[in-house]
């Protein structure tokens, strides 16, 4: 293969020296020939390519040899210039040899320009290698003395700097004389020799190839700072020299006391945060349990079986009811938003039709709304029988939660639920919406305060709206937050003293944004259970038939257990009542029991053990057991439960009849 070479002729015309251009092409070169006229122009082509030879004719009468030496003298590159002519003088061919001309041939003697032109092309090739070499070697020279890492060398018996970068210089403080006239032991803060030499004796002894250990360099101010620092073996013409390279490394292990200190603040805010939890879960539990305790007390006393009540007292205990209600509902509302906002809660897909929907806020609203004298209706605009694909709890959450507030803000006129379908404006959303719309004639909402009754704790008009109306305005925010989570919005159109519309916005399917959010960890999609329906128990006073059957309530509180007993035996032929699974146990030895209400805390045992524990004995597995407990339970914590009891009941607002309604299930 030939090699390529690239040739600038300076001569008269293209047309001249044709006889030396045959014989270059003949050569073992591939000659790419280039005829230049023109001295002056001579700068410009020796800048636009990189020539490999120059071969200017002494029989060009114009030529200028010493301007033409002086242009290439001032290239950054080496290019050989080659003489040619018919005749050349001695005078004139010595003068160009002294100037700087390489080589010369006569014209009447060709056989002689190949071997000038291989020759030189071959001291142009070493000279060119040379030279990069040394400016590699140069450029390296500045890359080591620049480095921001720390490079030296040094002699490996005394240990002594016989170079070092600017970088170590800097650090450490010295001039090149002060630190090569240094060891290291003056250079290692709490210097050991013994701990040095045992670092770098495997490379002594030829067993390692490198070492990377750290310690505290010593700077000539006295101050010290930490480094890594990777020492090796290297040859240097015919002795051995050691190689290091040293990186402060004062910011990584400030960054690793920090980051430790992070780790230990995350762990005590992790317990702080476990123990704040259980805290909170035994608080709520307790609340609940009084509260319920209360309100069943005051709800058996509000039924006056006995008659002997006055009406201002049955006053007083429905006042006494609304305001424990209101306390529990609080409490619900306040778990509900921290688990929204911590992303624990949990959503359950169902089919959802409409029309049972607005049976159920009828049911609800009608009675209240009948006694504050409003007027309360439903319009279905002819969907009636259109199902949603949602969660039927927190959807009638949010409605509920709607309505009440129109009906708690009205004092004349009607409150009224319309529900209808919209179509999406949405890229990418189902194309059909349904809108749950909830319109009163209340005292509205002014426009400045719109846009902040959304957020928590914040009413329409402030503390003058808590005192005229109460609440705590923690409905609205958890509602909004519902309804994101649902894929939906809520809309608000409000004018003071002329009433408010909020417009409850969800998709016919919400499967695919719950799917979105579960993603992000924003909520837990649940399994759907099979659909029960809850028929609460009826208390009347007509009531007379008793469920023939005997049940055990296990409760630390003996409040709790006095209330719910006197309310289950209207309904329950016998209840038995134990506050710790010890009592419990010996109950169930002496007594037959046919159901079981545990409560999730006891003072000798955890309810979930005592589960186990009754559900493992042969005597006692196949007796119904119903959870029922103040503890905020996980979607896993109820699953897992259910593995074993027969219902789990939270303490919550009516839950004592929906326990009521489990209990004659069980045992009818």
């Amino acid at each position: 293969m030939k090699d390529f070479i690239s040739i600038l002729f300076i001569e008269d015309t293209e047309q001249s020296n044709q006889e030396i251009k045959k014989r270059l092409h003949q050569s073992d070169f591939s000659v790419i020939p280039f005829s230049q006229n023109s001295v002056e122009s001579l700068g410009v082509l020796l800048k636009a390519h990189k020539w490999d030879l120059i071969i200017a004719d002494l029989d060009k009468e114009d030529l200028d040899l010493p301007y033409t030496l002086d242009v290439l003298d001032q290239q950054e590159f080496i290019t050989p210039l080659v003489l040619i002519g018919s005749e050349i003088h001695n005078d004139v061919l010595y003068d160009a040899m002294a100037a700087g001309v390489q080589d010369y041939v006569s014209k009447d003697n060709p056989d002689r320009l190949l071997p000038v032109v291989a020759k030189e092309i071959r001291n142009l090739r070493k000279q060119r290698k040379y030279t990069q070499a040394a400016t590699k070697n140069q450029i390296f020279d500045r890359i080591l003395k620049k480095s921001t890492n720390e490079v030296f060398l040094m002699d490996p018996m005394s240990l002594k700097v016989i170079y070092a970068n600017d970088t170590l210089l800097d650090n450490l403080g010295y001039t090149e004389e002060e630190l090569f006239d240094l060891s290291a032991k003056d250079l290692i803060a709490s210097y050991d020799v013994r701990n040095v030499f045992k670092k770098i004796a495997p490379l002594y002894r030829g067993e390692e190839n490198s070492t990377t250990f750290q310690f505290d360099r010593k700077r000539k101010d006295g101050s010290t700072y930490p480094v890594e620092m990777h020492v090796e073996v290297t040859q240097e013409d015919t002795r051995q020299l050691l190689m290091g390279i040293s990186f402060d490394i004062s910011r990584q292990v400030e960054d690793a006391k920090i980051i430790a200190k992070q780790k230990q603040k995350t762990r005590e805010l992790e317990l702080n945060n476990k123990y704040k939890s259980q805290f909170f879960a035994n608080v709520s539990h307790e609340m609940r349990t009084i509260l319920n305790s209360t309100l069943l007390l005051t709800n058996i006393l509000k039924e006056n079986r006995y008659q002997n009540l006055k009406d201002d007292q049955l006053e007083y205990l429905q006042t006494i009811y609304h305001s424990n209600n209101s306390v529990l509902e609080l409490l619900n509302e306040v778990l509900d938003l921290s688990k929204i906002e911590a992303g624990k809660i949990d959503i359950r897909l169902d089919e959802v039709k409409v029309s049972d929907v607005c049976e159920r806020a009828e049911r609800l609203f009608k009675p209240i709304a009948r006694e504050k004298n409003l007027a309360f209706e439903c319009n279905l605009n002819g969907i009636a029988d259109k199902n949603l694909k949602t969660d039927r709890l927190r959807l009638d959450q949010v409605l509920n939660n709607l309505i009440s507030n129109a009906i708690k803000f009205t004092e004349y006129g009607s409150v009224r639920l319309e529900v209808f379908t919209v179509k999406s404006d949405r890229a990418k959303q189902n194309s059909e919406r349904v809108a749950f719309r909830v319109l009163d004639t209340g005292v509205g909402i002014p426009e400045e305060r719109q846009k902040h009754i959304f957020k928590s704790y914040i009413q329409a008009e402030g503390s003058s709206t808590e005192k005229r109306f109460g609440g705590t305005g923690l409905g609205l925010a958890i509602s909004k937050e519902i309804a994101n989570l649902l894929g939906g919005e809520i809309t608000l159109e409000s004018e003071p003293d002329k009433g408010s519309c909020f417009t409850l916005i969800l998709p016919s399917d919400s499967s695919d944004e719950l799917a979105q959010q579960a993603k992000k960890g924003k909520l837990r999609i649940e399994s759907t259970p099979e659909d029960v329906e809850n028929h609460p128990a009826k208390l009347s006073k007509e009531e007379t038939d008793k469920s023939q059957g005997t049940v055990l309530l296990v409760d630390d509180s003996s409040i709790h257990n006095m209330a719910l007993k006197e309310f289950l035996g209207f309904s329950i032929n016998k209840c038995i009542t134990a506050e710790s699974a010890r009592e419990a146990y010996q109950i169930l030895q002496e007594e037959k029991v046919d159901c079981i209400i545990l409560d999730m805390y006891l003072p000798d045992a955890d309810g979930k053990e005592v589960l186990d524990k009754l559900k493992s004995n042969g005597n006692y597995k196949n007796i119904p057991v119903i959870i029922y407990s103040g503890k905020s339970l996980a979607q896993s914590e109820e699953e897992e439960l259910l593995k074993k009891a027969d219902a789990v009941v939270q303490k919550n607002v009516n839950s004592y009849r929906k326990l009521l309604d489990s209990v004659l299930k069980t045992i009818s």
